[in-house]
């Protein structure tokens, strides 16, 4: 491992230069320290992730990246996401709470890891999943026994109104565990209005950015057409677009599968807006 080490600062050196190298090198010296504490070989990549962490690997990419290059490491993406994701969810069931919420969702985590183990959902949607159910818990303010309320979930659709599929799983689960009597969707009318909210105030938060950016006037296209013709997903390097006014207002005539699309300028938004 000494000599593994001796080979990656020379590496390092080039690599890197001579004031960046000598600013890391303590930490990467403890990393090969470590390293040889867990194997007098360069370990699977597996057992580098149960034993530094995804994010800690992360801080010494460097080393890692050599030994990959040089050493025979194979790293595997996967692998190092599943890791995160994994301690991503034990922080969620970390979280302090009173013991009743921490029932309710220890037994929702329960049902996560059963599907998980059956291939039903994947980890990424098992923790977002649970971090929904954690943020609703945390909402409530559930006392001993107690259970959500539809005047809660009300709330906290409104307050999250994106994590609206995300808890649908939770509410699933206290419904029929707990008998809770919860609508699991909010109604549609309501989730329309939540859509176009936010629709809208993602073209707002662009409005800053008008000449900020070489590419603000597609991004704002893209942004425009789903607020104001609900598309939703569309390429902005796939967009055929010519300036056009329509009725004095100035904007955009855009070519989409539906036909010619118009939305106005940012600049006369903006105007509409402060008016």
């Amino acid at each position: 491992m000494a000599q593994r080490f001796e080979r990656f600062g020379s590496w390092a050196l080039l690599e890197l230069g001579p004031k960046a190298a000598a600013l890391k090198i303590n930490a990467y010296y403890d990393f090969f320290k470590e390293l040889e504490n867990v194997s007098q070989d360069v370990p699977p990549y597996a057992h580098l992730l149960r034993h530094f962490s995804a994010e800690g690997l992360r801080r010494v990419r460097v080393p890692v990246r050599w030994l990959s290059e040089f050493d025979g490491l194979v790293v595997c993406a996967q692998a190092r996401e599943a890791d995160s994701e994994q301690r991503r969810v034990q922080g969620i069931m970390e979280q302090p709470r009173e013991p009743w919420p921490q029932q309710l969702i220890a037994g929702y985590h329960r049902i996560l890891q059963s599907r998980l183990a059956t291939g039903g959902i994947s980890l990424r949607s098992a923790r977002l999943a649970l971090r929904s159910a954690s943020d609703l818990l945390d909402h409530s303010r559930l006392k001993a026994a107690a259970m959500i309320d539809q005047k809660a979930l009300d709330g906290y659709w409104c307050k999250s109104p994106g994590t609206v599929a995300s808890v649908t799983g939770f509410i699933g689960y206290l419904n029929q565990v707990y008998s809770a009597g919860l609508n699991s969707r909010p109604d549609a009318n309501w989730a329309r209005q939540q859509k176009l909210a936010k629709r809208e105030r993602e073209l707002v938060e662009l409005l800053p950015q008008r000449d900020e950016t070489s590419d603000f006037e597609s991004r704002w296209i893209v942004k425009a057409l789903a607020y104001f013709h609900g598309i939703g997903r569309i390429s902005r390097k796939a967009l055929v677009y010519v300036p056009a006014a329509y009725q004095g207002t100035a904007g955009f005539n855009i070519e989409c599968p539906q036909g010619v699309l118009w939305v106005p300028s940012a600049g006369t938004y903006e105007r509409t807006i402060v008016d």
